[in-house]
């Protein structure tokens, strides 16, 4: 069984990545999990809390910023060679 706070997660990503960061609206959001407005509110502390949560946990962005760190370095090893 799905939890809200999977839920509010799960739609949210699909909210950004349809509307953008910028444009995807925390009532939109809770609509789209199924939930009331405040609901929301009732898992992450704010906007931007959801967002961080969705970005670590759905989208893997720590992953994400290991990769381009690590890519990086390679990248700044070749031009000195």
């Amino acid at each position: 069984m799905t939890t809200t706070r999977e839920r509010l997660l799960d739609a949210a990503e699909r909210v950004i990545r349809t509307k953008g960061l910028a444009a995807a609206s925390t009532r939109e959001i809770a609509r789209e999990a199924g939930c009331a407005d405040g609901t929301l509110y009732n898992h992450f502390v704010d906007r931007a809390d959801l967002f961080v949560a969705v970005f670590l946990e759905k989208l893997h962005l720590t992953s994400l910023h290991q990769i381009l760190f690590s890519s990086k370095q390679s990248r700044v090893g070749k031009e000195r060679s």
